[in-house]
């Protein structure tokens, strides 16, 4: 598996893999956007030159915010949420992050044991923070460990 930079010919595995996960629905428009910002950290997944995954995160002085992050139905539970989520991390560390934010579903249980295996803790609750369906977030954080 290879964790890249986001090129221009990825564009419609995102969004097909954003769609089939149904966690997030910001679409092609606004990530496009996202990825041009500064301070933007925005990777893909690639497995025999299929994009398999995407995480994005913003860096901020010393934080990095995971904006957005899926996987692919049929690449789950193969170790590529963690790859991204390393990789994010790694990178985020060379501009300077020491510590990573992020909001996750309360009932996305997988998420938060990948985001626990990393040392991120709960902190805090967002009240109906996700809409389709209204569910509450759960406000992670921790430390990078270099």
């Amino acid at each position: 598996m290879l964790i890249d930079a986001v090129r221009e010919g990825d564009w419609e595995a995102i969004g097909q893999i954003e769609r089939e996960a149904g966690v997030s629905r910001w679409g092609e428009r606004a990530l496009r956007q996202e990825a041009s910002r500064s301070g933007v950290v925005f990777l893909v997944a690639r497995e025999g030159g299929e994009v398999c995954g995407f995480i994005v995160g913003r860096v901020v002085a010393d934080e990095v915010e995971v904006l957005n992050f899926a996987v692919g139905g049929r690449w789950r539970q193969r170790g590529v949420g963690h790859a991204l989520f390393s990789a994010l991390l790694g990178r985020a560390a060379e501009r300077g992050a020491r510590r990573v934010v992020l909001e996750v579903r309360a009932s996305n249980t997988a998420a938060r044991r990948l985001y626990e295996r990393f040392g991120l803790k709960v902190v805090g609750r967002r009240r109906d923070y996700y809409s389709g369906p209204v569910e509450d977030a759960l406000l992670m954080c921790g430390n990078i460990i270099p």
